[in-house]
């Protein structure tokens, strides 16, 4: 089967850490750019995706009309909502309502994978996330209160001065959630980002590499003894 990634590239702000093509939708031209993807998925869009992942940028900074635009094109070229075994939208939790996530989950979704990325104030505003862990947990809510199959959560550890006993308390509490994945995934400094320009000039630290596989070895544990099965080597 043929997997689909499409992908929307606005976002309500542009993450320091970001290295995928994203732009903040404001002042851009979003319905131009919203017409010339319908138009390539009239184009390239594949019959019956075994997969299709709608990711970003944020698709969920799109109103519901256009999501509804969006998802209805791809169902009347690919039949995805008949064929595809799993229909994944990344979201972020300033903007995954609860009228968003019902929309969602309607138009096709299965999946709803959400951005937490901290639960800490100072490292949300480190990542330049322009939500608090309460939006978070509302998001998650919505997910899960719109009836979506699967909710998944991402996280970042290693920003400096992060301590092993930080990130298992924010994991119990996300594993609390009981959500059925998690990516958890190591803080990486990627050429042309703000995070490496501020490495170099000394307005940051990395965390130190011994630390970081602490980290890393202490998400498998405690998921692993949470009944997560790890099955990447990344994150």
């Amino acid at each position: 089967g043929t997997p689909l990634y499409v992908h929307v590239p606005f976002c309500e702000a542009k993450c320091p850490y970001c290295d995928f093509f994203s732009v903040v939708g404001a002042g851009q031209d979003v319905r131009g750019s919203l017409d010339a993807l319908l138009e390539e998925i009239k184009q390239r869009a594949p019959k019956s995706p075994e997969t299709l992942f709608v990711g970003g940028g944020t698709p969920s900074w799109l109103s519901v009309s256009q999501l509804t635009e969006l998802f209805n094109a791809l169902q009347a070229k690919t039949g995805f909502r008949d064929k595809s075994t799993e229909v994944t939208v990344e979201c972020n939790p300033e903007s995954l309502t609860p009228e968003k996530a019902r929309a969602l989950v309607e138009l096709g979704a299965t999946r709803l994978s959400i951005g937490f990325q901290s639960l800490r104030p100072e490292t949300l505003e480190l990542f330049g996330r322009v939500h608090d862990s309460e939006q978070s947990f509302a998001a998650y809510e919505a997910a899960r209160e719109a009836n979506a199959k699967a909710v998944s959560i991402d996280l970042i550890f290693g920003a400096s001065g992060q301590t092993a006993g930080e990130w298992q308390e924010d994991l119990k509490r996300v594993i609390d959630l009981k959500p059925d994945h998690l990516s958890c995934y190591a803080l990486t400094f990627e050429e042309g980002t703000l995070f490496t320009s501020w490495l170099k000039s000394g307005k940051i630290e990395q965390m130190p590499s011994e630390r970081e596989l602490e980290l890393f070895k202490l998400t498998r544990e405690q998921l692993g003894a949470a009944g997560y099965h790890a099955y990447e080597v990344s994150n």
